[in-house]
């Protein structure tokens, strides 16, 4: 009895002082954890709580660490979407200027080069429509923007890719079907 009188009190003293040390060191761990799951999922503006950082341990140092890696890849993605913006918008001008010297050059060429200029024209075209497509993405990557769902029609686009092999292959004596 005089044993469990004293072990009883100790062990609960024991077990309170374990329980409250294991919980101050899972909870920072925890709130990383948080803030690493929200940089995952692509919030780039995710950091560690001020209170975790200011700790001087391992975690607090953890901590600054962790937000000076999300800092870095905030700033590099940022970097890269304005970049893509930047370069799309550069690609419009010389474009535009192509499809006035090809307006130029059909109505002077003959019959022997029109269906090259009509090829190019339609490759200017698409190329045209990459570039709308990639500031579309930068402007949805931003948040700018919301993603339009279409249908594709999947035997035209198969059959555009054909024409554009065929085109390709002619050149060698071969053809695409």
């Amino acid at each position: 009895r005089i044993l469990a009188r004293t072990l009883l009190p100790l062990l609960f003293v024991g077990g309170l002082f374990c329980y409250l040390l294991a919980r101050s060191l899972a909870k920072p761990i925890i709130q990383m954890r948080g803030a690493a799951h929200e940089l995952s999922d692509g919030n780039l503006t995710a950091r560690v709580d001020q209170s975790l950082i200011t700790r001087r341990d391992e975690i607090g140092s953890l901590g600054k660490a962790f937000n000076l890696m999300a800092a870095h890849i905030e700033s590099l993605v940022s970097a890269q979407r304005r970049l893509l913006a930047d370069i799309s918008y550069e690609l419009r001008s010389p474009l535009a200027r192509q499809g006035v010297a090809l307006g130029i050059a059909k109505r002077r060429g003959n019959s022997e080069v029109t269906p090259a200029l009509e090829r190019i024209s339609r490759e200017a075209n698409r190329m045209n429509e990459m570039i709308g497509q990639l500031l579309d993405l930068s402007r949805v990557e931003s948040g700018a923007e919301l993603i339009d769902r279409s249908r594709v029609d999947l035997s035209s686009l198969v059959s555009d890719i054909v024409q554009d092999a065929d085109y390709e292959a002619r050149d060698t004596n071969r053809s695409v079907r």
